[in-house]
């Protein structure tokens, strides 16, 4: 307003001050203009304002520290008001007033809507927390239960798994999980202790027998020699069984330490059937090779020995006189493979998914000497460098086994 008082004058004031209290409202805005002497040179419409006092001594100039003069009054209808008390230029005062009406009403509707929804909320919330509260209760009780009943001796037992997909569900189906793990370790413990105690069995007795017998008839020299010689032989299969027990429990567990170094896997493979040569002549059983002149890799040296002689031992021993054993070496570049084909007598279908357990005999291999550890290791060993065994048999014309071993940049 000071700077259109100084380029346009007083009348210019007042028209522009009078225009916005108008189209603000007449009845909801105010304006006066007035001189020193408390004259009013002009005004909006009063006519719905009352009685508004003019006290000189609250006027003061807008560019005071403090600023200009604002006051609080009620109208003789009881409506607030707030009245702002200033200077324009030299000589003269400005007054504007604005109605609180509008903010009261929306404070009283903005209470009034805050009182009814602020219990609504609070209502809707607390049944909502406890609906969550009550679901994720029953899951963690179902847990509960499920783990009193499990530390009882029932493993069978299982949590019930709701589609409802949230953290909970999660956790009971990670917890089906484990459980599956522990009965199939359980199951498996189970069945290596039963294999275990029938075979320690069967050498125990012999040692005992031998022994008691040369106590009830007599014993010389010979007979202790003899006696002697039988118990460290039945001694050694005690303790191969046991050292490959240990080897496949470390393997399964992760703890089976590899001894790494660069191997050449093809003197490897006809090392072994160097070895296993004169076995198969025996049996009139042709033992072929095939394998490129030199393949590198880098694993434990004695344990791929074992794998590779554990599967040539088996398929020697399963092949009748007069049939044919193949050993391939293949070479790629992520990962090696040996295959051991023979012509022998295969393995059952429902013996096929079973090889691989430690002390599992099928029926045609329990009239064969052995402990049923052979493929178990076999496959222990190949899991240790990051492979895997497959195997295709039929029964009657012979089995395959093909090894995968990556090499450890690919893993």
């Amino acid at each position: 307003m000071q700077k259109l008082l100084e380029s346009d004058g007083i009348d210019a004031v007042c028209s522009l001050a009078i225009a916005e209290a108008e189209s603000e409202g007449v009845d909801k805005v105010f304006v006066r203009i007035l001189n020193y002497e408390m004259d009013i040179i002009s005004q909006s419409d009063m006519d719905s304002w009352g009685y508004i006092p003019l006290e000189q001594e609250k006027f003061r100039p807008v560019d005071d520290s403090d600023g200009a003069t604002v006051d609080r009054l009620r109208r003789e209808n009881g409506e607030e008001i707030d009245v702002l008390h200033g200077t324009i230029g030299k000589g003269y005062y400005v007054q504007i007033g604005q109605s609180l009406g509008e903010e009261r009403l929306l404070l009283q509707k903005s209470v009034e809507i805050f009182s009814t929804a602020v219990p609504v909320f609070i209502l809707v919330a607390g049944l909502l927390g406890w609906f969550v509260a009550r679901r994720t209760l029953s899951g963690i009780q179902a847990l509960t239960r499920t783990a009193e009943e499990i530390s009882r001796g029932h493993f069978h037992r299982r949590v019930e798994v709701r589609s409802g997909g949230d953290e909970i569900e999660k956790l009971a189906e990670t917890f089906n999980a484990m459980l599956e793990r522990i009965e199939s370790l359980v199951a498996g413990m189970r069945q290596v202790t039963e294999g275990i105690a029938h075979d320690l069995k069967s050498p125990i007795s012999r040692i005992r027998g031998t022994a008691e017998m040369n106590i009830e008839t007599g014993y010389s020299q010979r007979d202790c020699e003899e006696m002697a010689g039988n118990t460290i032989e039945e001694c050694d299969r005690l303790l191969e069984m046991i050292n490959a027990l240990l080897q496949i429990s470390e393997a399964e567990s992760g703890a089976m330490k590899i001894d790494s170094e660069f191997l050449d896997m093809s003197y490897m493979i006809r090392s072994a059937c160097t070895l296993y040569q004169a076995s198969a002549e025996n049996k009139a059983i042709s033992l072929e090779t095939e394998a490129p002149e030199y393949v590198s890799f880098y694993g434990d040296k004695r344990r791929l020995q074992r794998m590779i002689a554990n599967i040539l031992d088996n398929a020697v021993k399963y092949t009748p006189e007069g049939g044919r054993i193949r050993v391939v070496l293949e070479d790629a570049e992520d990962r090696i493979s040996i295959t051991v084909a023979d012509t022998g007598a295969g393995i059952a279908a429902e013996d096929l998914h079973h090889i691989f357990e430690r002390l599992y005999r099928g029926d045609r291999s329990r009239t064969t000497p052995g402990h049923g550890l052979g493929l178990s290791l076999a496959q222990a060993v190949a899991f240790a460098h990051g492979g895997e065994i497959l195997v295709e048999s039929t029964p009657g014309k012979g089995s395959t086994f093909t090894v995968i071993l990556p090499r450890p940049e690919s893993r």
